[in-house]
């Protein structure tokens, strides 16, 4: 086995390894490297590494480069993302998943892998063999239709006993009624509501996101860099989210980045046939987040869906989700480290509270 940086030579490979791996049933395949990805120019560098065996394509795993602000200053890590092996559909490869992790660890020991479905997947299992510290990316939902989530949210559904019991609350207004309730006595747990801010709908971040950046970084002991030049590398004009500018009495005080979709029409989701609406992304001082919060999921709140999602793991957005009447649910975004990484942010003066979300890594897309 030789893993090595993909080549152009290996176009043809991608094509007869992605065959084999629909002809065994797997779901997942690889996309060859396009012709800006891995420009040292760019704030995002992403390189994708394949694993060679009898000249062809056994596996392929991508590395995604940047910046990032860790205990006050500037330091650049990588994200391990996409790893597939043949091993999927042929277990006389089973080894090339941990020789394409290996490879990316000496090309850049700071690495991170996030999402995965949860820590039961292969990937997941593979990197805590290796090592990698790990926790979870807290999941938040608030319900605006509790009558649609119930009949259709597939995860909910499962066995009939649910489906009875969940369709029963549904036509009742029960479900309507005990959501409204319980959503409401999380929101009076803040101690104080904030003053709404100012919204505005913008094309693209512009100097504003840049000073934000520089005079509020240094209120977060970790979090990937987000001023103008990232974040529209990460939110390019061809991506449907909608960048929310929120000021006070015209002085900006963060952004937030957020989702729309109608799954209607989309087969295999675990949301079933839901308008969703996602709060991806997020910035502003820590004692600000709850103000962000409320006026980001306000602006969701006024389109026609059924619910709203998001993964924060900072304490001051987990807080300020809850404030504003989101419940917490079970999680299938994972967090992992690698030993390097893991020792870096061990070795703060101070535990870092990480500001990690669906803005990162893989950007916000909807599972």
């Amino acid at each position: 086995m030789r893993v090595r940086r993909f080549e152009e030579g290996d176009r043809a490979r991608i094509e007869r390894f992605n065959a084999r791996l629909r002809a065994g049933g797997a779901a997942w395949e690889v996309y060859p490297e396009g012709p800006t990805d891995s420009s040292s120019e760019e704030p995002v560098r992403s390189r994708l590494f394949v694993a060679e065996v009898d000249d062809e394509v056994r596996g392929a795993v991508w590395l995604r480069e940047h910046e990032f602000w860790i205990d006050g200053r500037v330091v650049r890590a990588g994200w391990a993302k996409y790893p597939v092996s043949e091993s999927l559909v042929d277990a006389r490869h089973g080894g090339v998943a941990g020789a394409l992790i290996i490879k990316l660890m000496r090309e850049q020991p700071l690495l991170m892998s996030l999402g995965m479905g949860g820590h039961g997947g292969a990937f997941a299992r593979l990197l805590s063999s290796m090592r990698w510290a790990t926790d979870d990316v807290p999941f938040f939902v608030s319900i605006v239709r509790p009558a649609r989530v119930l009949r259709h949210l597939k995860h909910l559904r499962r066995t009939r006993a649910r489906r009875v019991a969940l369709d029963l609350l549904a036509y009742s207004g029960l479900g309507w009624a005990g959501w409204t309730a319980l959503s409401g006595i999380r929101s009076l747990a803040t101690d104080r509501r904030p003053a709404p801010l100012e919204i505005d709908v913008v094309p693209g971040f512009g100097s504003w996101a840049d000073d934000l950046w520089q005079d509020l970084r240094g209120a977060y002991g970790f979090t990937a860099r987000r001023d103008v030049a990232m974040l529209d590398a990460v939110y390019p004009a061809s991506m449907p989210v909608e960048r929310l500018r929120l000021r006070r009495s015209g002085r900006d005080i963060g952004w937030a980045t957020v989702l729309r979709r109608d799954l209607s029409e989309v087969r295999e989701t675990p949301f079933g046939p839901l308008r969703i609406g996602m709060l991806a992304d997020t910035f502003a001082r820590p004692e600000d987040a709850l103000a962000v919060t409320t006026a980001a999921t306000a602006y969701l709140r006024s389109h026609d869906l059924d619910l709203l999602i998001s993964n924060q793991r900072h304490s001051a957005w987990v807080a300020a989700l809850a404030g504003d009447g989101f419940l917490r649910a079970p999680t299938q975004f994972a967090f992992y480290r690698s030993p390097a990484m893991a020792k870096l942010l061990a070795a703060a003066a101070t535990p870092l509270d990480l500001h990690v979300n669906r803005g990162d890594c893989d950007g916000p897309v909807f599972a």
